[in-house]
């Protein structure tokens, strides 16, 4: 499985799975080698009729204001 594999690399493979873009990562801030991370994915739209589900851009921040990442890795 998924053992020893990245957050990113698990969402990369996630989405590949239910056929939306590929995540879009931004370093928004950086404080004492501590960053902070916009992630966006596209998703597709879905179903037909009654069923349809809209796509759209989602957008998450990775981590909280307060705490940081080393790396997006």
């Amino acid at each position: 499985g998924d053992i020893g594999k990245t957050p990113k690399a698990l969402l990369h493979q996630q989405c590949q799975k239910i056929g939306w873009e590929a995540p879009k990562y931004s370093k928004i801030s950086a404080k004492e080698n501590m960053y902070c991370y916009n992630v966006s994915v596209l998703r597709k739209a879905t179903g037909r009729g009654k069923n349809r589900k809209v796509g759209g851009l989602i957008t998450f921040n990775f981590p909280d204001q307060d705490r940081g990442f080393d790396s997006v890795e």
